[in-house]
């Protein structure tokens, strides 16, 4: 009976010790920014590969998976790279668009009529509408200008 309970303490231990692979990349001549997309890199290409694991640990050179479900070999310097790479991209054309949405919106906002209205040249300017056409012109500008302003969504 003893001997049942101390294989059972031994497993118990045993089992609590994660096991981890450890895989050393070459980051001679990457940027910071690309250092500091290294786990979020070899968290997507895991989780692309369906490797579960308890963590990820960057150490550089070391990168160490804490008990992967499956074998680590997708995470090569190359493959990791490539990843980076991909988020950059994607990142920068992110940037890309959201400056030319900008600059419409600053576009729209310079050259827009109601830019300096004040509240009693709104009147004068509703009043003076005469016909569906003058009023749909109107609420068109109206509408560009409030959601270049980010008054509406």
């Amino acid at each position: 009976m003893k001997k049942l309970i101390l294989v059972g303490i031994f497993l118990t231990v045993l089992s609590s010790f994660a096991l981890a692979d450890t895989v050393q990349i070459n980051t001679d001549g990457w940027t910071q920014q690309q250092k500091n997309y290294i786990k979020a890199a070899v968290s997507s290409l895991l989780h692309n590969n369906k490797i579960t694991h308890d963590g990820i640990v960057v150490n550089l050179p070391d990168v160490t998976v804490n008990n992967p479900s499956d074998s680590i070999s997708a995470l090569t310097g190359t493959a990791i790279k490539n990843k980076i790479i991909a988020f950059e991209v994607q990142t920068e054309a992110a940037r890309v668009i959201k400056k030319q949405e900008q600059a419409e919106k600053d576009t729209e906002i310079n050259g827009s009529i109601l830019k300096d209205i004040t509240l009693a040249q709104v009147d004068t300017k509703i009043d003076s509408i005469s016909n569906l056409s003058e009023a749909k012109l109107f609420l068109k500008r109206l509408v560009k200008y409030l959601v270049a302003r980010e008054i509406l969504p």
